[in-house]
């Protein structure tokens, strides 16, 4: 009896029926987009750095580096597995162009380097080591986009060029939030163009298992070897590469909550209109016998009903959405292995939907059990203009919010004086010495 009531409740208010189905349909969306964009893009980065086996701990420095002291202090070193040596020619960025784009105002370091020999290694978009012969050179992917780039254009160096040969994951400098760019060329197109810039190194290791990064660090430290640079472990690599483009995950998942929390108020607002509408006749089930509990699982049973095409709806449009948002994840860290994380997560997020629309709908039922039969048949109309002004005052206040704050953040990073809060004079031309 209580489905049957419930299918004739929603056959009697369809467009009720259809405007709970789009709310609960439109928060599935986008908690179910973050948890498919989330699990893309821990797995890429993940299955990146381990294809190109990305060192434990990199110290970074200005200069040339003694290779026997490194040598002579891994032999010593029982925490250290492996490793190696690479240069970095860091080039003077108002001497390089790409295509007829000058890097001029370019915040990043970039330079050139070869294949390393044991690990780090630059893949291309295949996911294998690129052969790069003298004269080419393969630019980082997260330019191609940024400068218009494609194979056969001409990177240039002061009155060197180069042919572009293709493009380049860097597991370890590939986010925007690192500072640094590798360039892959030929080595010796690395040994003819020594004189354009400034020599920088690599001290790569790779550690033993159950070694802390922090206390290699510090028997490096003690050591006394070359660190006129920062330190940086495999855990902050991932970290920059999360952030960087786990920024627009964390927006969205915002986002969700704040739709959430609208589809939340809407669907409290059509079931309130809807218990004014069936006052009279949930009055006269309780006059009849049918018990409180009765009459509340019919209204939970009428919006469980909307909740499965709802969480069906969601789903499907997050597939369908995910395409065009997974576009730069996988250009920058290809394409994530198969997982059964990533279904776990889309069936956790439409559950957590769920869950909650099912949780508001039983709070906002405790108004029937302060009805008795006798004042539901008496007075008809209850809800009247307060709680009318109150639901529509809460979703427009949601609705300017999910406007305005994206506005007002874009307004505030854009503007000259930003810097200035960050304990940056407001200047032309910075100076560090």
């Amino acid at each position: 009896m209580i489905s049957r009531l419930a299918f004739s409740g929603i056959r009697r208010q369809p467009l009720a029926s259809l405007a709970s189905v789009f709310f609960i349909a439109a928060s599935t969306t986008l908690l179910a987009l973050t948890a498919l964009l989330s699990c893309q893009l821990y797995g890429s980065i993940d299955s990146l750095m381990d294809q190109a086996q990305v060192p434990d701990i990199l110290q970074m420095h200005t200069g040339s580096v003694d290779e026997q002291d490194i040598k002579d202090f891994a032999d010593r070193c029982p925490q250290i597995a492996g490793w190696q040596i690479s240069s970095f020619l860091n080039l003077n960025n108002p001497a390089v162009r790409l295509k007829d784009q000058s890097l001029a105002g370019s915040t990043q370091d970039n330079g050139l380097v070869i294949q390393p020999e044991h690990f780090d290694f630059l893949l291309d978009l295949s996911g294998s080591k690129p052969e790069v012969q003298p004269g080419e050179v393969y630019v980082p992917v997260a330019y191609r986009g940024l400068y218009d780039l494609k194979a056969g254009d001409i990177m240039t160096i002061g009155s060197d060029s180069l042919i572009i040969a293709g493009f380049i994951r860097d597991a370890q400098m590939n986010a925007m939030m690192c500072s640094s760019k590798r360039f892959l060329v030929h080595p010796q197109t690395l040994e003819r163009l020594q004189g354009a810039g400034q020599e920088e190194t690599l001290i790569e290791f790779m550690l033993a298992d159950q070694t802390s990064p922090s206390q290699f660090r510090q028997v490096y430290e003690d050591s006394g070897l070359p660190a006129s640079g920062p330190f940086i472990d495999r855990s902050l690599i991932r970290m920059m590469n999360v952030l960087s483009d786990g920024t627009v995950i964390f927006l969205l998942f915002l986002i969700s909550l704040a739709v959430l929390a609208i589809s939340l108020l809407c669907i409290r607002y059509i079931l309130s209109l809807q218990l004014e509408q069936d006052r009279q006749q949930t009055g006269m089930m309780k006059a009849l016998g049918i018990s409180r509990k009765a009459v509340r699982q019919i209204y939970l049973v009428h919006y469980a009903l909307l909740t499965v095409p709802g969480i069906l709806a969601g789903l499907l449009a997050a597939l369908i959405l995910q395409r065009p948002l997974l576009k730069q994840l996988r250009e920058l860290y290809g394409t994530a292995p198969d997982s059964s994380a990533v279904p776990l997560a889309c069936l956790l997020a439409a559950s957590v939907i769920a869950l909650i629309v099912l949780i508001s709908v039983r709070l906002s039922l405790h108004s029937l059990d302060r009805q008795s039969p006798l004042d539901a048949l008496r007075n008809p109309q209850t809800f009247g203009r307060s709680g009318t002004r109150f639901m529509s005052a809460a979703v427009c206040a949601g609705c300017t919010f999910l406007v305005l704050v994206p506005l007002f953040l874009s307004h505030t990073l854009s503007s000259p004086g930003f810097v200035t809060s960050m304990g940056i004079g407001d200047a032309q031309l910075r100076l560090d010495l």
